[in-house]
């Protein structure tokens, strides 16, 4: 054989034609040897004989359409993902610099071990405790005048000495108070949202609603109260700019030591905490201006109508300037303006191709990526808007700074009456930091919508593409998925409420036992033992029924659909192609000078320039990056066919039809030829070279009869034909004879 094949023995050498120099339309010589010949490496060749009948190659041209397609809308999504990979690094650092979570969280954790965590000596009972061990109403007033004020009040340095003025007011050396403290509170209304029973009314003839965590809903007690001597001592105020969030009974503590520890004790006498409080909160506010930070301390003891008490501590922190004069705010400015000039860019872009979309306005949204990139661009402009609201919050805007006196006689000033006050008194962070905090859950949102979208430029990636298409042909699937889980958990939800809602906190709200279902799904939540020890009973009537279906079938069942979904797509796949020859073929159709250095891929003839050497076939080597690449295939095929009718994936062409078309029965365009683009010949060759991997040997004819076969069947007719002439010649005498038969 050529160029280094040899004969394998396989079928007689009668039945071989005589070998196609050229093996059809692939025109690489050696391709037209026949199949009966290997490679000398052992390797079946890729080569077909011309045999009697003329087979010519066929091509899927759907399938090339596909590969045409999919590798243009990859080429599309390389060439804007260093575009939207530059947004996101200039987003997520925008994003960083406005967060500022580090010192948040160190300036809340150190208000939590200095207040709630530190402990304290109970004089009564010379027990150590802290402020989460508060469990009556007199605890409340022992950890206020032992584990409180003396802390809050740091009066003298660690050698003893006493402080100087302004530290007076200063807590652990960077913290100052901003005005005194608050102690609040809520109340309910008696007899009134709860019901007598009949049987025990005049058994104890008093009750109260609750009125959730705050004590702001339902009906809250607006009315004057106080001790018998005086009842209207304390008034319900409602006088604060931040509304509902700081009402209450409020008193003020912003004197001394000994006159906070006198007027706290008077409160004791006045029973100012009675059966009727439903919510108490001592706050206070503190400037730290080594990290520009406001901070509200709250520490809350909520009285539900059980009797119980619940300490709750709770630190809101702010900047107090949005921006100040340093550079870091300067670049966070920059950052800023470039996201908003990038989502304006974005937005333009979204109408443009909109406008222009082939299959309209409803067509482009019928692609899940072009609704996800419009969501993300109006997540964005809501992020933005909010940030405006944010950094205009009146809260900062309108705090102010109060000095004391000056002395006429000296330099000196009355430092002890230094306020920070918004609206009259100390500074409520409150509103403020829930407006942040809604701000950064927009945000969080948003980044979500980023993570979706950067899968998109995935697909311009072929070993990452395969999971992220899987993931798009699961799409009902996993909705449906989604539907199923959310019923079946409401349902176990219910069913762990009714039946250990009593007597677990993982199960004590609906709400609670949804989560605890859904944490018990993922592997964490709780186990049989717990639920067993708080319902013997039920516990089994919660638990197996669990197990067996989201164990056993629900979760079995969503690997099997993967998987599924998996193979669909590998069979569906376009023709894997390298990375890194992606990025090189693309590099160097566009650096021509450098093109000499490089080879072509596997099968393809060495790059020669102009004057170089011929080819072994006397023919000269054509460039490889010289040929039309796949934008101008795309423009060759766009046109020749409806692509989304489902008949398109049934047709082959030869050479010829590809170059010249192809009518129906009726005489109608099935496919319009290159011919009609006034492309040449030689064009249709190079796609049936170009995706060799689509095309296949047209079927052979049928098979023509063996001479031997001929031979026998003439033979069976000779013997038949001699049979009846003897029958007929037997009749005839017989009849001349004067017999019958």
């Amino acid at each position: 054989g050529r160029g280094g094949y040899h004969w394998t023995g396989a079928p007689p050498p009668a039945q071989v034609a005589q070998i196609a120099g050229e093996g059809g339309a692939d025109g690489a010589g050696d391709k037209g040897l026949s199949p009966y010949f290997k490679e000398s490496n052992g390797s079946r060749a890729n080569v077909q004989p011309k045999m009697k009948g003329h087979r010519e190659k066929l091509i899927a041209i759907s399938r090339v359409w596909h590969e045409v397609e999919t590798k243009r809308k990859r080429t599309i999504l390389a060439g804007q993902f260093p575009r939207y990979l530059f947004f996101v690094i200039i987003y997520l650092i925008a994003l960083h610099f406005q967060k500022s979570a580090e010192g948040v969280f160190d300036l809340r954790e150190t208000m939590r071990d200095y207040f709630a965590n530190a402990q304290y000596v109970d004089p009564s009972s010379q027990v150590t405790k802290s402020f989460d061990d508060i469990q009556t109403v007199s605890d409340v007033w022992v950890w206020l005048q032992n584990g409180f004020i003396p802390r809050f009040y740091e009066l003298y340095w660690s050698n003893g000495e006493l402080k100087d003025d302004y530290y007076k007011t200063v807590i652990l050396q960077q913290n100052r108070i901003a005005d005194g403290f608050r102690l609040t509170q809520r109340r309910a209304k008696l007899n009134q949202n709860c019901i007598l029973s009949n049987r025990f009314g005049n058994f104890l003839p008093f009750c109260y609603s609750d009125l959730g965590n705050d004590a702001l809903d339902g009906s809250y007690d607006t009315a004057d109260f106080g001790p018998y001597y005086n009842k209207g001592k304390y008034k319900y105020q409602n006088n604060f700019s931040t509304g509902a969030v700081d009402s209450g009974y409020v008193v003020e503590f912003v004197s001394t030591m000994n006159d906070t520890i006198k007027k706290i004790q008077d409160l004791q006498a006045d029973r100012w905490i009675d059966q009727a409080t439903r919510w108490v909160r001592i706050d206070f506010s503190l400037v730290n201006p080594s990290v520009s930070m406001l901070c509200q301390v709250e520490l809350v003891i909520l009285l539900p109508v059980t009797g119980q008490l619940v300490p709750d501590f709770r630190a809101n922190v702010v900047k107090t300037e949005q921006y100040l004069d340093a550079t870091r705010d300067y670049i966070q400015i920059v950052l800023e303006v470039l996201v908003i000039i990038g989502v304006f860019m974005y937005i333009i872009g979204d109408i443009k191709d909109m406008c222009v979309h082939e299959a309209g306005v409803a067509g482009y949204f019928s692609d899940p990526w072009n609704v996800l990139g419009v969501m993300q661009m109006l997540l964005l402009l809501m992020d933005a808007i909010t940030w405006l609201v944010v950094i205009t919050d009146p809260m900062r805007r309108d705090t102010s700074t109060s000095l004391g006196a000056s002395n006429a006689y000296s330099s000196t000033r009355d430092v002890s009456s230094d306020r920070v006050t918004h609206g009259g008194t100390s500074p409520s962070l409150a509103a403020s930091v829930m407006l942040l905090r809604s701000y950064f859950c927009i945000q969080a949102i948003t980044l979500l919508a980023f993570m979706l979208r950067f899968l998109k430029y995935m697909l311009a990636v072929s070993f990452l593409s395969s999971l992220i298409e899987t993931l798009l042909l699961l799409q009902a699937t996993l909705f449906q998925f989604g539907v199923i889980v959310f019923v079946t958990n409401t349902a176990f939800a219910y069913m762990g409420y009714i039946l250990f809602g009593d007597a677990m906190i993982e199960f004590h709200t609906w709400d609670q036992s949804f989560y605890t279902c859904f944490a018990t799904l993922l592997g964490e939540g709780i186990n049989f033992a717990q639920i067993y020890q708080a319902n013997p009973q039920g516990a089994a009537i919660f638990y197996v029924p669990f197990v067996v279906f989201y164990s056993m079938i629900l979760l079995n069942l969503v690997v099997a659909v993967i998987v599924e979904a998996y193979q669909v797509q590998q069979s569906q796949r376009t023709r894997p192609v390298d990375g890194w020859r992606q990025l090189r073929d693309g590099i160097f159709r566009r650096l021509k000078p450098m093109r000499k250095y490089q080879k072509g891929p596997k099968g393809e003839s060495r790059f020669v320039g102009e004057g170089a050497a011929a080819a072994d076939d006397g023919a000269p080597s054509k460039h490889y990056y010289d040929e039309a690449d796949n934008e101008t295939l795309y423009g060759w095929l766009r046109d020749m066919m409806d692509w989304h009718d489902p008949a398109a994936a049934l047709v082959e062409l030869s050479v010829d039809d590809l170059y010249n078309g192809r009518n129906g029965p009726a005489g109608q365009p099935v496919f319009v030829g290159l011919r009609q683009q006034g492309l040449t010949r030689e064009n249709a060759e190079f796609i049936f070279r170009r995706f060799a991997w689509c095309t296949r040997w047209q079927d052979p004819p049928p098979a023509e009869p063996e001479f031997v076969d001929i031979l026998r069947e003439l033979q069976r007719q000779v013997r038949i034909l001699t049979e009846a002439h003897l029958l007929a010649q037997q009749k005839l005498d017989s009849v001349m004879a004067g017999q019958t038969m």
